[in-house]
């Protein structure tokens, strides 16, 4: 990963870490005197922008109410996820206007800091001997975290792993109206998709459409026993690239004792086979609608003839 420090009064860099050349191929000290968050994907700058203002609201209130002592530096924030611009070098002689934009996603955490400039290097004019918190005193310094795949390989199995080895489980939440409304760190790596993708989106529009009845059914039947926890076999959730994962979940229902009516929903998910394309952070390959592996084409195939199986019974999944 990398570090950064920005100026609270013009949201400049004020310096970079070398680490940010690895990580995302900017040269040294290209990022100075240049607006973070003109590096932030456009999708994901509102969530910087509220993140970083509810925490500097933090820090203000504290600053002004507790006067036992004062500290140089503040409190960190909690983590929150953006995509970062990748560096457009020429390298294969293509002009930067032919090269298509793209993003590295990265888990982001914030502290401030307020900084002497008689003594930085930072470049401002401001001393920390200031009584307030004023934003051209105080400096936003961003740690930054690269996020992998949870997968390596093509429909990777994880039908047969042993109980020692950690298990690939995510959690999800939605509410009565199928919406997302808490997307954990968890579910990151295994859909690439981030929180603020998520949240109040229709959970049936992450299913394939094949699987869709099935968790209907799943859902219907849970109310029909006042909430009871079910389990759902072989539901395939979208990634971000346009492929599919294969999971099995539980399901958790909690119904409001008072009005009976459901408040929300907790999904388990345990991951039995990766998708088809293993980088699930990539744009969208082609448009795939989840094409099983070879196997289980196979036995989906089978299930059209008497007596076959359906999906939620394959074995080689459950």
């Amino acid at each position: 990963g990398f570090c950064v420090a920005v100026s609270l009064h013009d949201g400049m860099v004020m310096q970079t870490t070398a680490s940010l050349t690895n990580t995302l191929g900017y040269p040294k000290d290209m990022w100075v005197g240049r607006s973070f968050i003109d590096f932030v994907h456009p999708q994901d700058r509102q969530t910087f922008i509220n993140q970083v203002t509810e925490s500097i609201g933090l820090i203000l209130r504290d600053y002004h109410t507790d006067n036992s002592s004062k500290k140089d530096t503040f409190c960190k924030s909690a983590a929150f996820f953006c995509r970062i611009r990748i560096y457009n070098g020429l390298k294969s002689g293509f002009s930067i206007k032919e090269r298509k934009t793209r993003y590295n996603p990265f888990k982001l955490s914030v502290c401030f800091s307020e900084i002497d400039g008689k003594n930085s290097s930072y470049g401002t004019k401001e001393s920390s001997s200031n009584p307030m918190v004023g934003p051209q005193s105080t400096f936003l310094f961003i740690t930054a975290i690269p996020l992998v795949s949870a997968f390596t390989m093509p429909y990777e199995d994880w039908t047969n792993r042993s109980d020692a080895d950690p298990q690939p489980v995510f959690v999800t939440k939605h509410n009565s109206s199928y919406q997302f409304s808490n997307i954990e760190e968890s579910v990151i790596p295994y859909l690439g998709f981030l929180p603020q993708d998520m949240n109040g989106e229709d959970i049936f529009s992450f299913v394939h459409p094949d699987d869709q009845n099935t968790l209907k059914d799943v859902f219907n039947n849970a109310m029909l026993e006042l909430g009871r926890p079910c389990k759902s076999k072989y539901i395939r959730l979208r990634v971000r690239n346009g492929c599919y994962l294969y999971v099995n979940s539980w399901w958790s229902f909690f119904i409001n004792p008072w009005s009976r009516q459901l408040e929300f929903v907790h999904g388990k998910h345990t991951v039995k086979k990766g998708p088809r394309f293993p980088d699930v952070f990539a744009e969208i390959v082609k448009d795939v609608t989840a094409e099983p592996p070879p196997e289980v084409v196979v036995d989906l195939k089978h299930q059209t003839q008497p007596g076959g199986s359906s999906p939620a019974d394959l074995q080689h999944i459950n």
